[in-house]
């Protein structure tokens, strides 16, 4: 998977970087995503 974030603003591109790279250490979405997760589904019908 692949994505492209594009951004405009009043920053350096050195800003634009470090804001890109808090809100990708702190998303849970990206962590789910880019990392492998283990599931083990169970079904209890009653």
């Amino acid at each position: 998977m692949s994505y492209t974030v594009r951004i405009k603003g009043n920053a350096t591109p050195e800003q634009f970087e470090e804001v890109h790279a808090a809100v990708m250490a702190t998303s849970p979405n990206f962590h789910n995503i880019s990392q492998p997760i283990g599931l083990k589904p169970k079904l209890v019908v009653t």
